[in-house]
């Protein structure tokens, strides 16, 4: 089962940040729409702090959240499509990504 990151919502004074990738088949297919974003959705509160059980910040990497993944994306390795993080601060989601155009100009 798939997990998709639908966005940062508040509830309640709680927010929800994380890791995610922007899965597609080509970089022209994410131009055109046709991508998925998946990831992990972490609650957290109004100054990006984790609540909830397995709040380790070292176990929240990109790395070891594609484990749960991998198996659904041909076991490639967690750098293979653009990903980014969700955080939040002061009630603020920032949005971090890498390039999307080095992380697909092996195409």
């Amino acid at each position: 089962m798939k997990r998709y990151v639908s966005g940062t919502r508040k509830e309640d004074d709680r927010y929800y940040l994380g890791p995610f990738w922007i899965v597609a088949e080509c970089f022209k297919d994410i131009h055109r729409g046709k991508f998925e974003i998946i990831g992990d959705q972490l609650l957290c509160d109004y100054n990006g702090n984790y609540l909830g059980e397995g709040t380790s910040k070292s176990a929240k990497t990109h790395k070891r959240a594609w484990d749960k993944y991998a198996k659904d994306y041909n076991n490639v390795d967690y750098t293979y499509y653009p990903r980014g993080r969700v955080a939040i601060y002061e009630g603020t989601a920032f949005i971090e990504t890498t390039r999307i155009s080095e992380a697909l100009a092996s195409e």
